[in-house]
């Protein structure tokens, strides 16, 4: 039943108590991106805990996102796994270090 749901539907949210979620999302081109997430801002202060996965047509992936909030600045990292049809293996990762996202990975290195 719940295949038969997901296919007629588009997308949905089910939000959950503490800033917490669950996000389904289906693309024109055939992936399905379903993602948990819990985010927590008071006053500039808190968190943001993100997994994604994405799949079909050709592509898997699962991005994640984990950051500490200061101040209204972004601390912390995440991360880019996944193979693509078009594109090959992606294995990146991101460190956020206040205005500034570091982004490296196989072949991938720019501030």
């Amino acid at each position: 039943m719940a295949i038969v749901a997901l296919k007629q539907a588009q997308s949905f949210d089910i939000p959950l108590p503490l800033g917490a979620g669950i996000a389904v999302d289906k693309q024109p081109d055939g992936q399905t991106q379903v993602s948990l997430g819990q985010n927590v801002n008071i006053l500039g202060f808190g968190g943001n805990r993100n997994v994604t996965f994405t799949g079909g047509n050709g592509t898997f992936s699962t991005q994640t996102d984990n950051n500490l909030l200061v101040n209204g600045t972004k601390i912390g990292g995440g991360s880019t796994i996944g193979a693509d049809k078009n594109k090959g293996v992606t294995l990146d990762n991101d460190v956020n270090l206040g205005n500034k996202t570091i982004q490296g990975g196989v072949g991938n290195i720019t501030t």
